[in-house]
């Protein structure tokens, strides 16, 4: 009896630090190249391209680009409870996108009625 006790005792231990050395936080998901999969706003879709990329660099930094709206932008970023918080540099406005999904390979934000869907590239 003692012994089956402390056997669980050390299956749950190992299962501990099998688990915790596994995690990854929200953090280390978010950095890397997202591409643009899809842009939706309300019911219209707005077209993305191949030269379409989110950049979200470990310096707490990103880049973006989507050249179907000549869009190019820069500033700091933040995760804030369940929203990635972006910081423009100009202008100094700060966004929050609620983080619908963020795994390994994808990530899925929305802002009010536009939702973004990226494919992680590295």
């Amino acid at each position: 009896m003692k012994l089956t006790k402390n056997l669980s005792k050390i299956v749950l231990f190992f299962f501990i630090v099998i688990v915790s050395c596994n995690y990854k936080s929200k953090e280390a998901f978010l950095i890397g190249t997202w591409k643009y999969v899809k842009i939706q706003k309300g019911d219209s879709l707005i077209d993305v391209n191949d030269n379409d990329y989110l950049y979200v660099f470990k310096d707490q930094t990103f880049k973006y680009n989507i050249e179907s709206l000549n869009k190019d932008e820069n500033g700091i970023w933040s995760i804030n409870q369940q929203n990635l918080e972006l910081t423009y540099s100009n202008p100094d406005t700060t966004r929050p996108f609620k983080i619908l999904i963020l795994s390994k390979n994808n990530l899925k934000l929305e802002e009010n009625n536009l939702v973004l869907e990226f494919l992680k590239e590295n």
